[in-house]
């Protein structure tokens, strides 16, 4: 995210996009379902590279 908005983390940013808290994600596995938060920014121009985005 850092790369992506081109700040650090609680630095002020002069353009529109910010960091926007996260995504919860639930991915079933074979014995339970596992709980994934993913970071997103206010565009919703972020996609994260592990989970991507609208991926089942």
């Amino acid at each position: 995210m850092t790369h992506h908005l081109g700040c650090e983390k609680n630095q002020l940013r002069s353009g529109s996009n910010s960091r926007n808290g996260c995504l919860t994600k639930i991915i079933t596995t074979g014995d339970e379902p596992l709980e994934i938060r993913t970071l997103r920014d206010r565009n919703g121009t972020f996609e994260p590279q592990q989970l991507k985005k609208n991926q089942p």
